[in-house]
């Protein structure tokens, strides 16, 4: 159990259609079970994330990342800069199914990474023709997320 003020806070954005690069399928109806998936890879998460993370619930995508035929998940978070870690983060949270344990990637929003800590989620096919996660602020060049190997684990490109 974890101790101190968790502060869990849902940011739902406004989207007027997917931008350049993103995919149509990365939007949802937010349904019953498409919010149990949500909620399911978000409690996956909570212990492995900063105590003050927001949630991007408009980056929520499903698309089988792994080729074994069933759809994992991925959303995006953000934890604000504070006096412990002096530039915001941006997370990117994938839970494959069947996985208790979620995958993870931290990316800070400073020189050495994103330009923006606003983000999009979007996804576009590799030369294999497998999913691949992009991880975009608009200003920088996008990170891109593959799930590969065993055990699975996320790699990263970037331009």
């Amino acid at each position: 159990m974890r101790h101190g003020l968790i502060c869990v806070a849902i940011i739902v954005l406004i989207s007027f259609g997917p931008r350049a690069g993103q995919a149509d399928d990365t939007t949802h109806q937010f349904d019953t079970a498409t919010m149990t998936k949500l909620a399911e890879t978000i409690a996956s998460a909570t212990s492995k994330l900063p105590d003050i993370i927001f949630f991007n619930v408009a980056s929520f995508t499903t698309v089988d990342l792994d080729s074994d035929t069933h759809a994992d998940t991925a959303v995006l978070a953000l934890a604000p800069k504070d006096m412990i870690q002096p530039d915001d983060r941006v997370f990117l949270i994938v839970r494959l199914t069947g996985s208790a344990l979620p995958l993870i990637a931290e990316i800070p929003v400073n020189d050495a990474g994103l330009c923006a800590a606003t983000v999009t989620l979007g996804l576009e096919k590799n030369a294999s023709d497998r999913p691949v996660l992009v991880v975009d602020d608009g200003a920088c060049d996008a990170y891109r997320f593959e799930v590969e190997g065993t055990p699975p684990r996320l790699v990263v490109s970037r331009n």
